[in-house]
């Protein structure tokens, strides 16, 4: 979660308070506003937030989707899950390991919401560990069923599937976040905070 359960509770409870009092509904709502500190919890839940939680992310993806397609994803989210395009296991061999040599960039990126994709479980399935040419088969040919999405496009229009690929696509992505949210999204913990910028580790999404 990105606000503490608690803080939730307290949040219902000081608007419920105030409508029974025959308060000020605004002054009510005001409990609503997000904190500099819960905008830096926001922050730091982002920066994996697969990882803490997976429901979530699929979620925000959604959200984010539906805010580059301009108008709603009509899919059961059922129907969809969350692929990472740079694997979190690419094997020994694979030209991931080629392209992400350094490892605390490749650490970075995986888990950055850059490298996430809506996906259906059958390509989900079929892609695993591939390289991201055989990858894009699979996005473009894998699924006859599979809604075209255009949080997608930057992805299958892709050649290489680099790092500045990955944290360019993250900050549009927090862009849409702040958009639709009104938070103030912080610089994103990275591998290393005292080489990393407000978009990864040092001398990259800039």
């Amino acid at each position: 979660e990105f606000v503490q359960r608690g803080k939730l509770n307290r949040k219902f409870a000081h608007v419920l308070q105030a409508i029974r009092n025959g308060g000020d509904a605004a002054l009510a709502l005001s409990a609503w506003e997000i904190s500099r500190d819960e905008q830096r919890t926001i922050s730091y839940h982002l920066r994996d937030l697969h990882r803490r939680n997976p429901a979530m992310a699929k979620l925000v993806l959604m959200r984010i989707e539906d805010e580059i397609a301009k108008s709603p994803l009509l899919t059961d989210a059922a129907s969809l899950t969350v692929e990472h395009i740079l694997p979190l296991r690419p094997t020994a061999t694979s030209g991931w390991k080629r392209l992400f040599q350094d490892s605390e960039l490749r650490d970075y990126c995986q888990t950055s919401l850059g490298n996430l994709a809506l996906v259906t479980p059958r390509q989900n399935d079929k892609a695993k560990n591939k390289d991201f040419a055989e990858k894009l088969a699979v996005y473009r040919e894998g699924d006859p069923a599979a809604p075209e999405l255009a949080s997608n496009v930057r992805i299958l229009s892709a050649r290489t599937w680099s790092a500045e690929q990955i944290l360019a696509r993250e900050a549009e992505q927090l862009a849409i976040i702040q958009r639709i949210w009104r938070v103030e999204i912080t610089a994103l913990p990275g591998a290393g905070d005292s080489k990393s910028n407000s978009h990864g580790p040092a001398g990259l999404g800039k």
